[in-house]
């Protein structure tokens, strides 16, 4: 139940104990992961703490809860718990927010954390909690980073049943970001935007899986994972995981061309890859070549990019048509009193 500050040489520098806070007078206060940035704040989380992620200052001083994960309830669970007696109510199960499992501070002083999925919500078990403790995770890819997001609902004796189960996140370079999945071993890994690029591991006892991974790291771009019996696994990247991280490099950077190019050469290593697609779609898109980028975002499942190019062709087109557009509502204005008024206007020659 306390947090120990040490050396590098492994020296006891400070250690910090109890948390001055109204939770931790009737809470055992228990610290089970933190994360420090570069002023020595710490972000903890403590065991059974649902009130967010606690942050204590250089000296240990509690400062506040961040990040705090806000329960919503459905207007027919409002309109019941209205109509209910304090004594129905005190029996109801408690709706506590989803407790966090891991979180790391980048260099900005903006955490990643991964917490456990809600009731009937899984999208939201990874975040990126801004200094004002908003989640400000980008979600735009073709699926919100969640993990497996296909999976049985309810125990079931064939397969493992249930969301993933996130237990660490690790931050690589250039916007990308992992998550360690501990229910099925497998490691998920993300750009800036949350596409999905590649999964790695899978459960088992060869030399090239992991059965119960408990910690995630990068090692310059090697994925190195802890399992519970005590081994490290080290993944590291193939010709098509190097091709993907490099061209993720180039567009994060603003190398738009020099990316598109790459992600060419990874559609060559896999023709049915999304991402690739997107990537060149977002470099057509920038040039204005907006029918080239529809056709990149159709193959790539894109659906915010692809509205977006949608809308810039739409209003390329009526821009270079104005004029006869412009000419043809007046026309089209002029025609229409006249057609109906046609008779009074046009006689017939026998009336003449």
């Amino acid at each position: 139940g306390r947090i120990v500050k040490l050396t590098h040489d492994f020296k006891v520098k400070d250690t910090f104990y109890d948390v001055e806070d109204e939770t931790f007078k009737e809470l055992a206060y228990r610290p089970i992961k933190i994360s420090v940035d570069q002023s020595e704040r710490m972000y903890v989380i403590a065991r059974n703490a649902y009130e967010g992620i606690i942050e204590l200052d250089s000296n240990g001083s509690f400062n506040r809860y961040t990040g705090v994960n806000p329960i919503k309830l459905t207007p027919l669970q409002i309109l019941r718990r209205m109509l209910m007696t304090e004594a129905q109510r005190a029996k109801l199960e408690k709706f506590l927010p989803t407790d966090y499992t891991n979180l790391i501070v980048d260099d900005k002083n903006f955490i990643y954390a991964t917490a456990k999925a809600r009731e009937n919500n899984a999208e939201n078990m990874i975040q990126l909690i801004n200094p004002k403790g908003i989640d400000v995770l980008t979600r735009t890819g073709y699926h919100p980073p969640m993990g497996d997001i296909m999976y049985v609902e309810g125990k079931n004796n064939y397969v493992i049943d249930g969301p993933s189960n996130l237990v660490d996140i690790a931050i690589g370079k250039n916007g990308i970001y992992s998550v360690l999945d501990d229910k099925r071993s497998r490691i998920f890994t993300y750009d800036s935007e949350g596409n999905l690029l590649y999964v790695n591991g899978d459960k088992g006892y060869q030399s090239d899986r992991f059965n119960q991974g408990v910690a995630l790291s990068y090692l310059n771009d090697n994925l190195l994972v802890l399992d519970a019996s005590g081994s490290i696994v080290v993944y590291r990247p193939t010709e098509f995981g190097e091709s993907v991280n490099k061209a993720v490099e180039l567009h994060y950077n603003g190398q738009f061309e020099e990316a598109a190019e790459l992600w060419e050469k990874v559609l060559k290593l896999n023709t049915n890859y999304e991402v690739a697609y997107n990537g060149i779609g977002k470099y057509h898109l920038r040039l204005g070549n907006y029918k080239e980028a529809m056709a990149n975002f159709k193959l790539g499942h894109d659906q915010f990019y692809y509205s977006k190019a949608f809308k810039n062709h739409r209003n390329q087109i009526i821009k270079k048509n104005f004029t006869w557009i412009f000419m043809g509502v007046i026309v089209l204005v002029i025609s229409i009193p006249v057609y109906k008024n046609r008779k009074k206007i046009f006689r017939k020659r026998g009336d003449q």
